[in-house]
Parts: structure tokens; sequence; C-alpha cells
């Protein structure tokens, strides 16, 4: 819903002492058409409610009432990049000269009708909005609508203050200033933050700033995992493909989510040892252990995937994670210097499958300590 200013129309808006109904004898109060430029740019509504006795008395009729308004509207628009979205007014008077106008109606302030029918038809909130006017009937009546309220002193700035007549009233106003200018510096100072849907959200600087952070952790991260994998190769001594590449980083800090199976290798590296030798080995219709070879760079590939996996879940990567990597890799390494050296010698196949048994075991051991 939007919020309003509720201005009073005569000696707020225009200067005028009496009844008008002449269009070309409008005129604006000095600074009232950049007052309601301001309002409309803190985002408000700006409605105009006024009583209309002339009607009533038969000076004038409904109709030119409505051709002063189109001329202040004109007037606003043509001085300043300000609008008033709609005029209220009352012709009803207890006192009227013309029977159909004679009797109090719940429009005329210092009752709150008017305001209530523009929340009505423009669906505003009231509790958000604000009344300004030079009598305390305007007062009373944003009081009564549950606006907060401005009285002017010397809306004309010919030095006339009119603040006492505040103490015959049984309401208060929630601030009292000389003109509208003023009254639209208090309603910029004052205004609530509900009022500007645009305002920045602090809570939600927060979780992008912390989004940024998590997302430089995962790359650095990333790069220690990288950098051990290229120690154990070197530590080996084996030459191999180099593993593939992490996947591109997000352009943007947002949550990360589950990574794709992968299809061409389904099993992780680390289940090696428990099914055999022969899960690494390209051809399984011979797993032989004199032709059995172990591709380095497609279990190290494996382990990055596995790693990369792990992390899209949102598993905390930490020093024993590190740890158990190496494990993994000098495992593999074992399992490849027995398959190297078992056509000639079976004893020495049994003894590195044994130890990368026990690397594999250690490893266990090392993801266990996070539970």
């Amino acid at each position: 819903m939007d919020a309003a200013v509720f201005l009073d129309r005569d000696n707020t808006l225009i200067d005028n002492d009496g009844d008008l109904g002449d269009p070309a004898q409008v005129k604006l109060l000095r600074g009232a058409a950049p007052a309601v430029a301001s309002l409309r740019g803190l985002g408000y509504k700006i409605v105009v409610i006024s009583n209309q006795g002339g009607v009533a008395r038969g000076k004038y009729t409904e109709q030119d009432v409505q051709s002063v308004h189109q001329k202040i509207s004109e007037l606003v628009e043509a001085t300043s990049s300000g609008k008033i979205d709609r005029y209220y007014f009352c012709p009803f008077h207890p006192e009227a000269k013309l029977p159909a106008y004679k009797k109090e109606h719940p429009w005329r302030k210092p009752k709150p009708g008017m305001l209530f029918e523009a929340a009505r038809q423009m669906e505003l909130d009231l509790s958000q909005s604000w009344t300004i006017g030079d009598q305390m009937r305007d007062i009373e009546a944003g009081a009564a609508a549950g606006t907060r309220t401005i009285l002017l002193t010397d809306p004309k700035g010919d030095g006339a203050s009119d603040a006492e007549r505040a103490g015959s009233s049984k309401v208060e106003p929630d601030f009292v200033c000389r003109s509208l200018t003023e009254a639209a510096r208090i309603v910029a100072q004052q205004r609530r933050p509900e009022v500007h849907p645009d305002v920045r959200n602090r809570d939600s600087v927060n979780r992008v700033k912390m989004a940024h952070e998590r997302f430089e952790e995962q790359q650095a991260r990333d790069a220690k995992i990288r950098q051990a994998v290229a120690a154990m190769q070197q530590a080996s001594g084996t030459v191999a493909a180099e593993p593939a590449e992490p996947a591109p980083a997000p352009a943007a800090p947002t949550p990360p989510t589950a990574a794709p199976p992968v299809a061409a290798t389904p099993t992780p590296a680390r289940s090696l040892p428990m099914g055999g030798p022969s899960q690494a080995a390209p051809d399984e219709s011979t797993p032989t252990p004199t032709t059995a070879k172990v591709d380095v760079a497609t279990t190290l590939r494996e382990i990055l995937q596995e790693l990369r996996h792990q992390r899209d879940r949102g598993d905390d990567f930490g020093p024993r994670h590190i740890v158990a990597l190496a494990l993994q890799v000098v495992a593999v390494v074992c399992l490849s210097v027995g398959f190297s050296l078992s056509s000639g010698e079976p004893g020495t196949f049994l003894k590195a499958l044994g130890a990368g048994l026990m690397v594999q075991l250690m490893v266990v051991a090392v993801l266990l300590l996070r539970r």
C-alpha cells in the first residue's frame, strides 16, 4: 500500500483567505510547487482535501471548484516536477443557503471522511501518511484518521503567526512549522522506512558478503588440492597427463548446486583396494596381474571429481581432508609400483597390495576423526 501526504488547499497550497471559484485568481504560495515535488520524490501520493462551503452558500458551483483544482495542477506541473494525484472537497455546510447542501457531512473537516474515502479508493496506508494544513480542523481530521500531522503557522510568509489557535483544540499537531517547504523537510527527516521499498535491507547485504567469503574460501581450497596432487605426482615420479581442471568458478557467489554424476568413471578412487586392481584397468575382460595397468591420471581425476562433489554437497574441507588425499595418492602409487613389478616377482605384488590396503585403512581412520 502507498502512503500519502494530505494537503489543505487554501493558505497551505494557494494564497486564498476567502471563497474561491475563479481559476484566474489561483496563485500558488511561494515554494509550494517545489515542496509538492519533494514530497512526490519521497514516494508519497499527494492528495488535496478542502472544505468548500462556498458551494453550499451559492457563491460558486462544484464545477467551478473542479476548474480551480485543474488550474492548481497546471501551475504545479508547469513550475516543478511535482504532481497532485487527487482532489477531495466537501460542498456541504449545516448553515447552507441551498437546501441540497444544508447538512452536516462526514467529509467536512474536522471529520476525517475525506481521508478515509481517499484511503479506500487509492489503497493508502494512513498510518504511514501525513496531514499538513494551516487550521486546527486539518490537524484534527488527520489525527482522527491516524496520520501524523504538521501545522503551518505562517504559510504565506507575511510574519503572521497563528500558533496560539492550537491551544483551543484537544488535539496537538505532531510538528509545527512556518511553511510547506519546511513541512516537506520534516517529512523527509521523519519518514518511516516502510514507505520506501528501495531502502536496502542490511540482512541482505550481510548475506551477500558471506556468500563472497565462502566463494573465496572454496577457490583457496581448490588451489590447495591441486598443489597437493602435483606434489604427489612429482614425488612418485609418475609421468601422467594433467588432472582435469576444476569446473569454472561461478560468475556470482550463488549457493553451490549438486554436481552432476560422473558418467565415465562412476566408481571413486578410494574404493579401488576394496574392489581389486581390476576396477582401474581399461580392459576388464582379462584382468591378470601381468597386463593390468593403473592409469594414475584417471585416478587423480576421479579423486578431484569426488572431492568437488563433496564440496558441492556442503562438506567442510580441512587439514584432515588434505592428509586423506595425500594418503590416497600414496595408496595409488603403491599399487602402481606393485603392478609394475608383479610380472617377475609375485611376492612384491602382494607386499605392494598389502601396503596399499594399510594406507587405505589410514585414510578411513583420518576421515573418521571428523565425526
